[in-house]
Formats: structure tokens, sequence, C-alpha cells
């Protein structure tokens, strides 16, 4: 059996004000996990999140991308966001291209 949280292993992320991107997710399970997760981080502002899922899994594909639109993010949001991740052992990039 795989060790847990060790399928995030490929899994990047950036963060931005306005928008959150997880790229390389290898299955719908670990990227249903990630939104709900960030779902209940993100419930605080006034307006719901926006997601939009891109890419294919499993092996034949390079991951699912799923791209996260939020009104603004603060900083005490984006600190909790990278710590989430940080603790998943997931690759956090901030203000990326």
């Amino acid at each position: 059996m795989r060790r847990q949280g060790r399928e995030l292993d490929s899994v990047n992320v950036c963060l931005e004000k306005k928008e959150l991107i997880l790229k390389g997710i290898p299955t719908q399970w670990a990227a249903e996990k990630l939104v709900k997760d960030l779902s209940e981080l993100l419930l605080t502002k006034d307006e719901p999140p926006t997601y939009y899922f891109e890419g294919s899994p499993g092996p034949a594909g390079e991951g699912l991308n799923v791209r996260i639109k939020v009104k603004g993010l603060g900083s005490s949001e984006l600190t909790a966001i990278e710590k989430y991740f940080n603790l998943k052992r997931v690759k956090v990039l901030i203000q990326c291209d």
C-alpha cells in the first residue's frame, strides 16, 4: 500500500491573489479531496470560488489541472493555503505565471 499523500508528489500549486492553479493532479480522487479541502478554506469569502478542470488523470495524461478563481485573497488566507499544501508535501509557487 502506498504511503498517504504520496500521490500528490507530482502536484504543483501556484498561488495568486485572485487565482489558485493546481497542476499535475494524478487522479480524480486526489482532485476531489483537494477541491473539497480548499472549498472549506475559502468558505469565508463573500463570493464562492469558481472551479475550472482541465487535462486527463492517469498514466495516459499529464494529470488534472484545476484553476480556482476567487474574488481576492488576503495575505493570511494565502499563508493558510500555503501551509495546507506544505503539510501535504506539495510544491507551492507564489505569484507564478
